[in-house]
């Protein structure tokens, strides 16, 4: 949905058991600028069984499912997360819907990730970027290549 932006994180290394990943040895190294808070809008929905809806097991479905998810967000990134809000879209009053099968459910979440001083290498060594541009002519005929890398 959006970012906005930080003091940089005075908690460099993530909390998460375990090995860290090649990414997360990379960013240790490097120098923390800021911090780049990323919201997001996460969609749920959740049905028991689509042959036979019940609306009570229904949202009893949607909850499990929203709730694993967020217990997964804590082990993956604890303390570097947070849980805005949370909402069942098809209970609001003004919801439209033509057809009532199981529940959705919206979560707004924020993660926390370092700027670094210099990027980091995301592709393998040697990589080499090869745009491409196609032209489309007004005619609607086939497109035909503009510049190629």
């Amino acid at each position: 949905m959006g970012s906005s932006f930080t003091a940089k994180s005075l908690s460099a290394r993530s909390q998460v058991s375990g090995n860290p990943s090649a990414n997360e040895v990379l960013q240790w190294q490097q120098r923390s600028v800021m911090t780049d808070v990323t919201r997001f809008e996460v969609q749920v929905w959740g049905v028991l069984d689509a042959s036979n809806p019940d609306p009570n097991n229904d949202m009893d479905a949607t909850q499990l499912l929203y709730q694993l998810l967020l217990s997964s967000i804590h082990l993956l990134t604890v303390g570097r997360y947070r849980i805005i809000s949370g909402e069942w879209v098809d209970q609001q009053p003004n919801a439209a819907q033509m057809i009532k099968i199981g529940h959705l459910y919206t979560l707004q979440l924020e993660f926390q990730t370092p700027v670094l001083a210099e990027a980091l290498p995301l592709v393998p060594s040697g990589t080499k970027p090869n745009p491409t541009t196609k032209i489309q002519p007004a005619d609607g005929g086939t497109p035909e290549t503009g510049c190629s890398g």
